[in-house]
């Protein structure tokens, strides 16, 4: 008759070794799923390490990528600032879509600013800004998109107080206290 072997699996978190026996079912079991994940972690292994192409230098200069990336992403800012264009007279109507507006412009402002001066610094690497546009561009998607359901909410109120008259022009317009809609 064979003596069981026994084999360490792990540790218990005190260190000591959980041990089966090979003759075990369990074991037999752990042992088979053992060796399927060695096998799978070996084949993937080894097609990362084929699929790994070595780093080839980037033949374009930087005036040429620079001139690239300003093909591709003045004209994305451009489309943006005029769809913000397009907003700002009913977007100053209300108060909240004004602060929205503004901050919106401000912040395509600084972000044109920041990647021009980064394409002209000899020493900023011209990936940077590539993927600083990239990111703002979809970022102001998003922004000009919510400024444009904003707009579109814009309302108009009149509100009443004796013989005084207020109309009030927001997304939510409500009537200053004292003040009642006028139906």
């Amino acid at each position: 008759m064979k003596k069981p072997l026994d084999v360490a699996l792990s540790t218990h978190s005190k260190g000591v070794p959980l041990t089966f026996s090979m003759g075990n079912p369990r074991c037999e079991k752990y042992c088979g799923h053992m060796k399927l994940r060695r096998v799978l972690a070996i084949a993937t292994i080894g097609f990362i390490t084929i699929g790994i192409t070595p780093a080839i230098a980037d033949p374009l200069t930087k005036d040429q990528a620079i001139a690239i990336m300003k093909d591709k992403y003045d004209p994305k800012f451009d489309s943006q600032v005029a769809r913000l264009e397009s907003l700002k007279t009913k977007a100053f109507t209300a108060p909240s879509t004004k602060k929205w507006y503004l901050a919106i412009e401000a912040d395509i402002v600084e972000v044109r600013r920041v990647i021009n001066n980064s394409m002209a610094s000899v020493l900023d690497d011209y990936q940077g800004p590539v993927g600083y546009a990239e990111e703002e561009t979809g970022e102001f998607d998003s922004y000009l998109s919510d400024l444009e359901t904003k707009v579109k909410a814009i309302k108009s109120i009149n509100c009443v107080k004796g013989k005084t008259t207020k109309r009030i022009t927001e997304v939510k317009p409500i009537c200053p206290k004292g003040y009642t809609k006028k139906k």
